[in-house]
């Protein structure tokens, strides 16, 4: 988990200037030291970190200051971590200590911006267990504790997972209830401050006033629920910069007035017969095949065992029989991530061939011509892909055929978009 960012190191340091020296913009010799974690959105939709936040400013100077430098991506991890050295009985200048102390911020900044996400998405959860464990192993009677976030707050996956429930239709109460249990973790005695929040950017489609202001109670219902000394959000302009890493994808959160792309569709190995088929279909959900019970020759549309495919689809067949109007619409998809490992002009076609080659196993079965049946090469895209699974096995998810009907409110938008 590692890429851009600037200076983002401690921050607690600047919080421990005085009044006048931060008001007047000087650079002060001696800061209180603190011990601080900061936890930086350095993945997609995410603003560049301004490394000249108040509490970052001055770190270097803060001697005898901890400080953990955390990642937020799919997997949270470590990027930077030590402890401000002291050179108090060192015998340097000012000028002297003054060109340590800028080579050691140069340092921490260069590996802040050698960081990159090892893996896609953004898990919130997992990044604020790292930076209050940092905090609580280095934490003394003599430090403060203060925990810096420069995130948009959306979390993609993990324990706060604003995909399958986004802020808009969040409980709050009952969510930071659940929370607060679940992560089980003691904020107390540390203080927090927020930069960025619900400040998107890539694209992830701008909140409105009502959703950033929720996003802004969850969060702070959130720390406050879990012990938390005090929380701040700080509306500082973030830099014009935006992350951008293609090969680590992050989903976007559903917002209001956004039609979500997220389908719910069940595996048809939970499918026992025509009458599930049914309620299914009149749910608006579709049913989604694997690679295992209809699997092809890899890179063709040809099927490995077509006895085996048509047995898979004797339910939805059966139940095509005995529903000869209803409208189906056939979605073929495909591993990996187009514009990253494949390319949409081949993926495209080859996952509408192999929807194409369902198709005519049903219509051979049915006796019918397939007037009623649509398909749709979804290649590696679409509402029921999952980014950043890759070709090998973990790409098998994206693998799918699936059906749904022609008629219902994902079929519609399907048609219209792809």
């Amino acid at each position: 988990m590692k890429k851009i960012a600037k200076r983002i190191t401690v921050l607690g340091i600047v919080m421990m200037l005085t009044l006048a020296c931060v008001g007047c913009g000087k650079d002060p010799e001696v800061i209180e030291a603190s011990n601080v974690s900061v936890i930086v959105g350095n993945c997609n939709n995410n603003p560049v970190m301004d490394c000249s936040i108040d509490e970052l400013a001055y770190l270097m100077k803060a001697a005898g200051s901890p400080y953990t430098i955390i990642g937020a991506d799919g997997k949270p991890s470590l990027i930077y971590e030590g402890v401000v050295p002291s050179f108090e009985d060192k015998g340097y200048t000012q000028a002297m200590l003054t060109r340590i102390q800028n080579s050691m911020q140069a340092d921490l900044e260069s590996k802040i911006k050698e960081a990159t996400p090892s893996a896609p998405e953004t898990d919130m959860a997992a990044a604020l267990t790292l930076g209050i464990r940092a905090i609580r192993a280095r934490e003394t009677d003599d430090l403060s504790n203060t925990l810096v976030i420069c995130h948009t707050g959306i979390s993609t996956i993990g324990e706060i997972n604003m995909i399958d429930c986004p802020i808009s239709t969040m409980d709050i109460e009952q969510s930071v209830a659940t929370l607060v249990d679940k992560l089980n973790l003691d904020m107390s005695g540390i203080r927090v401050v927020f930069y960025y929040l619900s400040d998107v950017r890539g694209d992830q489609t701008e909140l409105s006033s009502e959703e950033a202001e929720k996003l802004k109670t969850f969060y702070d219902e959130l720390f406050k629920g879990l012990g938390a000394e005090s929380v701040t959000f700080k509306k500082r302009l973030a830099l014009d910069e935006t992350y951008n890493f293609p090969d680590q994808p992050v989903s976007c959160m559903p917002t209001e007035g956004v039609t979500s792309q997220l389908v719910k569709v069940v595996s048809a190995e939970n499918v026992s017969d025509e009458d599930e088929v049914d309620s299914i279909f009149n749910e608006g959900e579709g049913i989604t095949f694997n690679e295992k019970q209809i699997a092809f020759q890899p890179g063709t549309a040809e099927f490995l065992d077509k006895n085996a495919a048509k047995e898979a689809l004797s339910y939805v067949i059966e139940f095509m029989s005995k529903n000869k109007e209803f409208e189906l619409l056939i979605c073929g998809g495909c591993a990996g991530d187009e514009g990253i490992d494949v390319e949409s002009n081949y993926v495209g076609p080859l996952s509408e061939e192999r929807g194409e080659a369902v198709k005519s196993i049903i219509c051979d079965e049915l006796g019918s011509d397939g007037a009623n049946i649509t398909v749709k090469g979804l290649g590696s895209s679409g509402p029921f892909h999952q980014a950043g699974r890759g070709l090998g096995e973990d790409g098998s998810v994206n693998r799918t055929v699936t059906f749904l009907s022609s008629d219902s409110d994902q079929g519609k938008q399907i048609l219209a978009e792809y």
